[in-house]
């Protein structure tokens, strides 16, 4: 009988799903109507809580962190634990901020033991949770009452680039200055020994590998299907794999997967789970270029100024920070014509967005280049299109070029880089980005995407 009722109530869901979508009108109006119940209702529950913290946040600080400047740092992902953090540190630079004297950062536990550890040599961290949370849920309106609070860019990119400040204030890129956080010698020696562990021959230069998928998150218990949009098919780096190999590289593949059957890659998977987390960071300052999947493994390589390329890249508006190297981005084609979808009427495909970021509820219409939920482009009827093991091999071949310096770009090229930029508002990441659009991508596409 329980089977027979969750089959009814799952047919019940997708009639009722399939119906919103094929009237996106009277969907906006049932998700607005829900989402400022939500708010209502969030309100009323949080209000006790956010007194509370308000009077904790101003307590600590009078007894703890009395004189300093506090913010938090966000450690639960790896990806906004490294930008932030980061970040943060060039805002140091900007502000003449002495980053372990004059300024704590609160933070939870961290997601990666050697990462806390570099980040803790450069900058006061302190690990204390139920401060952390206090900050985040109503008490930063104490701090910045008393004008002791950091903003530690809530979502870097977005700062960054939305207001176009990347080239006023120098945020974004020291092009000259020395990476931030840096290893000892002894961890130098100890990720080197590592790496012949798993088949690492020492006159091979390094090249790590990715792609995002599910796996990591299933292996922990969850399936994300709203992320689905930034999942790509492992299958189609191998040719570019086994040209990398041809050319003398030695190729780790990066992140969290289950080894693929015959693979040829060195796999992080032959060592301890420490051990791994350990790679996880030192990889990504070792090699000599990283190519990566979208998601947060893409911000390691940021800290040590190591070019990246970025391939199945989703969503333009709001993508990774990449200062050094070259995206591929996704495909996204018009589900009815099935033409492509041109990077100018993507700001046309709009919908309804309802999320709560720290101590407020924020509910807002957001373009087709801000999507982050596959039931969003489901929605407006646009499927994803991954790139192709050709293209992504392409793009390869350009990368190692752009590693030398060497990768020269012909007056086509360059013209079609601008017509890309040119293609979104003045105040949009990609109008500022300091990397490459993949060439072959802007080549093959050119006349479907402009």
């Amino acid at each position: 009988m329980g089977e027979v009722a969750a089959d009814k109530m799952n047919t019940m869901k997708s009639l009722i799903k399939h119906f919103l979508y094929r009237y996106p009108a009277i969907f906006s109006i049932v998700y607005l109507i829900i989402a400022y119940f939500r708010k209502l209702i969030w309100i009323i529950q949080s209000f006790p809580n956010q007194v509370y913290a308000y009077f904790y946040c101003g307590y600590v600080y009078k007894t703890q962190y009395q004189g300093l400047l506090i913010g938090f740092l966000e450690t639960q992902a790896i990806g906004p634990y490294a930008q932030k953090a980061e970040c943060f540190l060039r805002q140091c630079r900007i502000y003449n901020w002495d980053p372990l004297r004059d300024v704590v950062l609160i933070q939870n536990e961290p997601v990666n033991a050697q990462l806390d550890k570099m980040i803790r040599r450069v900058i006061r961290v302190e690990t204390n949770v139920s401060l952390f949370f206090a900050i985040k849920n109503g008490g930063m309106r104490w701090l910045k009452k008393k004008g002791v609070f950091i903003d530690v860019l809530a979502n870097t990119h977005n700062a960054i680039t939305h207001n176009a400040i990347i080239h006023n204030d120098g945020l974004t890129y020291f092009p000259d200055s020395p990476s931030s956080l840096q290893f000892t010698s002894e961890e130098e020696v100890y990720g080197q020994h590592l790496l012949k562990k798993i088949g690492w021959r020492e006159e091979k230069p390094i090249i790590t590998i990715h792609n995002k998928d599910g796996f990591y998150w299933e292996s922990h218990g969850q399936k994300k299907k709203w992320d689905l949009y930034r999942d790509s098919d492992f299958e189609t780096l191998k040719p570019s794999i086994s040209y990398l190999q041809s050319q003398g590289f030695d190729v780790v593949r990066a992140g969290h997967y289950k080894d693929a059957s015959g693979f040829t890659y060195l796999s992080l998977n032959r060592l301890s789970k420490e051990e791994h987390a350990f790679m996880d960071i030192f990889l990504q300052f070792f090699c000599v270029f990283s190519i990566c999947g979208n998601s947060g493994i893409t911000s390691i390589p940021y800290l040590f100024k190591t070019p990246v390329l970025i391939h199945n890249m989703i969503p333009l508006g709001d993508p990774p920070i990449l200062e050094k190297g070259i995206y591929i981005p996704k495909l996204l084609r018009n589900r009815k014509t099935k033409n492509l979808l041109p990077f100018s009427e993507l700001h046309k495909k709009k919908t309804w967005l309802m999320y709560q970021e720290n101590d407020y509820y924020h509910i807002s219409k957001i373009s087709g280049d801000k999507f982050r939920s596959q039931w969003q482009y489901d929605l407006v009827e646009i499927d994803i299109e991954d790139n192709s093991a050709e293209l992504i091999l392409d793009t390869v071949k350009d990368m190692i070029l752009y590693s030398q310096k060497k990768l020269d770009l012909s007056p086509k090229d360059i013209e079609l880089q601008k017509k890309f930029r040119l293609c979104f508002p003045v105040t949009h990441p990609m109008r500022h980005t300091l990397s490459l659009v993949s060439p072959s991508f802007l080549r093959k596409y050119q006349k479907q995407l402009f």
